[in-house]
């Protein structure tokens, strides 16, 4: 290898390992390179006149190697004799027993507090969880008040009454109520119903908020409404605290009737977007108008199909408060339905969803339309996850009896002794996949293929066994003369 490095042997720049001064004048001292194998491996060594490493590097002290790095420190494998195993096997034994009966006193005071909860929730009328809020740091805030009974009875009349009366002749709230106090099979009724009653409040409540708007008429006015409230409220904001800041709205496609509108709050507010940002708050605000009229490219069918499956999955975790929740989309009546009490309501009218009576996984779904019409409906809300009455319940429970659910597929190697096989001399017969690194040599108009050797189980003889073999076997300019895969 003296063509390589006139100035220095090869064995002060081929072995890794070695330390001394590299090509470029640096010290390669012990703890830079390591003392073990596994880290002496791969080191790399500059060669300056070829332009390439010995060996690519593989962790960072070998990308780095100027800085200071630590010794490593090997942990030799302790032999035990006889005794020691033996005392060491009982103390972990002793051990065990005491954390057994540990365990059983904790799950004894944890039944006993169980109890004597219990005993206070019906010793002062209140419920259990209430307790479990008292005595821990939950919130009791909530940002809008639940449907009541009243709302609920009132929903259930206007149902009644105002079904058969034409638009602008229906009954308002104050006469509903009237009509509720008078009515005493209404006043009786059942609480499953009452349930069932607050849950479709708070889904009107929910499209009277998020509910799409049916024409550009009716979308721009609401545009138009909601600006000027941000508007004065943003300015009423100033007033009160002296809040600064600035904002902008312009409508989502060219097709909306709106305007688009920018407002700020404070007296020098556009001037920081003048001088910081070198722009006017009419120009930055035709620029946004702009970007949001740009047509962007349709997602495609894989796109739409995972992000639909993403939006069941976490709506499904969302409404059982539980992380490890995962969708079962074979046996969901069984799986879903009759152990969480929870179904997914809303989906489109599709014969592929009339024909499985329930949701199907939107990776076997191919039509596009069908595919979009379920993006939409899951994106807007409409198809949703809701909880299921008690009536409900035990009506599925009785379809349940009379379906058989698909049971899951039997492994291909059930009965089967799984791991390497041997024979009677402990030989393993199990062909090995070779590691997928292996050393290499690449020269100009051939390749050589070393034998496949796996880095954590190389050695420090290896290494220099297989740098005499290149160096032997490769005499001249090389386009990359090894690296490692």
């Amino acid at each position: 290898m003296s063509s390589f490095l006139p100035s220095e042997s090869p064995s002060s720049n081929l072995s890794p390992a070695s330390g001394g001064v590299s090509a470029l004048g640096y010290q390669n001292s012990p703890a830079s390179t390591g003392n073990t194998p596994s880290n002496s491996i791969s080191a790399p060594v500059l060669v300056p006149k070829t332009g390439f490493t010995l060996f690519e590097p593989t962790t960072h002290a070998q990308r780095n190697p100027l800085l200071p790095t630590q010794n490593i420190r090997p942990h030799p494998k302790r032999t035990l004799d006889p005794v020691q195993a033996r005392t060491m096997n009982e103390a972990k034994a002793e051990k065990q027993r005491l954390a057994m009966l540990a365990r059983d006193d904790v799950l004894k005071l944890a039944t006993e507090f169980k109890q004597n909860v219990a005993s206070l929730a019906e010793k002062h009328a209140v419920s259990v969880e209430y307790l479990k809020g008292l005595m821990s740091m939950a919130s009791k805030f909530k940002r809008k008040r639940a449907p009541g009974r009243m709302q609920a009875l009132v929903h259930l009349k206007a149902k009644e009454v105002n079904a058969s009366l034409p638009v602008g002749g229906k009954l308002k709230a104050p006469a509903l109520r009237k009509l509720v106090d008078e009515d005493e099979a209404l006043l009786m009724i059942s609480n499953d119903k009452i349930e069932q009653a607050k849950r479709e409040v708070e889904e009107k409540r929910l499209l009277s908020i998020r509910g799409i708007r049916p024409t550009n008429l009716s979308a721009g006015k609401d545009y138009s409404a909601f600006s000027r409230l941000i508007k004065k409220e943003f300015d009423a904001l100033h007033v009160r605290t002296g809040t600064v800041g600035f904002g902008f709205l312009c409508p989502g496609t060219s097709d909306d009737k709106g305007f688009p509108a920018w407002f700020v709050a404070g007296n020098k507010t556009a001037d920081f977007v003048r001088h910081h940002l070198n722009t006017t708050m009419w120009d930055l605000l035709l620029e946004l108008e702009l970007w949001t009229a740009k047509k962007e490219k349709p997602a495609t069918v894989m796109q739409i199909q995972s992000q639909c499956s993403v939006m069941i999955a976490s709506s499904l975790r969302f409404i059982l408060k539980d992380k490890s929740a995962s969708m079962n989309y074979a046996n969901y009546h069984s799986c879903i339905v009759d152990k969480h009490h929870v179904q997914l309501i809303g989906l489109p009218d599709s014969q592929l969803f009339i024909d499985a009576n329930g949701p199907i996984k939107p990776f076997d779904i191919k039509d596009r339309k069908t595919l979009d019409a379920l993006h939409a409906a899951l994106e807007s809300g409409a198809c949703r996850w809701s909880k299921m009455s008690s009536e409900e319940v035990k009506e599925h429970g009785e379809c349940l009896q009379m379906q058989v659910p698909k049971v899951r597929a039997v492994r291909s190697d059930k009965g089967k002794k799984r791991g390497r096989c041997t024979d009677a001399n402990n030989t393993t017969t199990m062909k090995v996949k070779p590691h997928p690194r292996s050393a290499c040599v690449i020269q100009r108009n051939r390749r050589l293929v070393l034998p496949r050797v796996c880095l954590q189980n190389i050695s420090k003889e290896a290494v220099k066994t297989l740098t005499k073999a290149m160096e032997a076997t490769v005499r001249g300019t090389l386009a990359n003369w090894c690296f490692w895969r």
